[in-house]
């Protein structure tokens, strides 16, 4: 399948998420197709926190998805803190021959990290989050995997947008 299959499909199987309200389900959805669509070992979507200048995991699939949701990564530190310094979107195929790459996140969850896609998701100028795709199965990330995670996180940002700020309205009626 090429990669306006891949967008085609994937956005024929996300519209309905335009209507979704509840970001935690719409992150998952999406970190799932990225993981099946990119036939990589995972996926991961790092919050940012503009007032603490942070990211955080907030969604992340495979068999270390707790252990990450416990770590936050400030802004310029690893590959996922440079995105959000410099909103630039990487392809890297050898992590341990990059010098943005640290292995301190790999260290704390017993992981090792070989290959990352990695792409801001904008909202106008507003940085919503980082998205990452994790060690290609069975061979390297290509430029076309990079382009279609570019689409995917300019597809995914207006939801986003949305769902975070209902969760953000719903909370502020609560208190």
């Amino acid at each position: 399948m090429d990669k306006t299959q891949k967008e085609t499909l994937f956005k024929t199987e996300f519209i309905e998420l335009y209507a979704e309200l509840d970001y935690k389900l719409l992150l998952d959805k999406t970190a799932e197709k990225i993981k099946n669509y990119l036939d990589c070992e995972g996926a991961a979507f790092f919050l940012y926190d503009p007032l603490k200048q942070q990211l955080h995991f907030e969604v992340a699939t495979g068999s270390k998805s707790d252990a990450l949701k416990t770590i936050t990564i400030r802004k310029g530190e690893g590959i996922a803190g440079w995105i959000a310094e410099k909103e630039e979107s990487v392809l890297i195929n050898d992590c341990e021959k990059d010098e943005r790459f640290t292995s301190k996140t790999d260290k704390k969850v017993d992981f090792k990290t070989k290959s990352i896609l990695g792409v801001p998701v904008m909202r106008g100028d507003q940085l919503l989050c980082v998205i990452e795709a994790i060690n290609k199965n069975d061979d390297q990330f290509t430029d076309s995997d990079l382009d279609l995670l570019n689409y995917i996180g300019s597809f995914i940002a207006i939801p986003m947008h949305n769902a975070l700020l209902f969760k953000k309205m719903t909370q502020e009626t609560r208190n």
